[in-house]
């Protein structure tokens, strides 16, 4: 082998070492999360929330559901979204893992929750929250 056949060889084993160790693009987690208020009074429900309405009124008594805010971001693995939530302290969010049919969520609300948590995708995750005058704050995390 000649020495340029050998500088070649050896560029090309570089360029390869090289590309191998470049950092992998993170994967992304698109969610949504959404505050909702239900209320044992009575009222309407919120267009934007028919679908959660369908899911809780067979689970919780409540008379009027109310979107209080709603969010969309999407979120690298092992990156946090700090949410924040009206009237309690923030929920942190860590995608741990990300997979054909959902994500691991590592969930951190103080005050309220703290835990990982099993999210399919276009199955949401309902969170109970603390009263909010005389109803109650859910949290809603979806990830799509």
């Amino acid at each position: 082998m000649s020495s340029a056949d050998s500088r070649r060889l050896l560029c090309g084993c570089l360029l390869l070492l090289l590309l191998g160790a470049a950092p992998a693009a993170a994967q992304q987690v698109p969610m949504k999360v959404t505050v909702v208020r239900i209320s044992p009074e009575p009222g309407r429900t919120d267009p934007r929330a028919k679908r959660l309405d369908r899911i809780l009124k067979g689970q919780l008594a409540y008379e009027s559901l109310a979107v209080i805010d709603s969010q969309k971001r999407s979120v690298a693995v092992d990156d946090v979204w700090k949410v924040k939530l009206p009237g309690t302290g923030p929920l942190r969010v860590r995608p741990i893992d990300v997979g054909p049919n959902g994500a691991l969520l590592s969930l951190d609300w103080e005050g309220e929750l703290q835990g990982d948590f099993r999210v399919r995708r276009g199955t949401p995750l309902i969170l109970g929250g603390p009263r909010s005058g005389n109803g109650k704050l859910i949290v809603v995390i979806d990830t799509r």
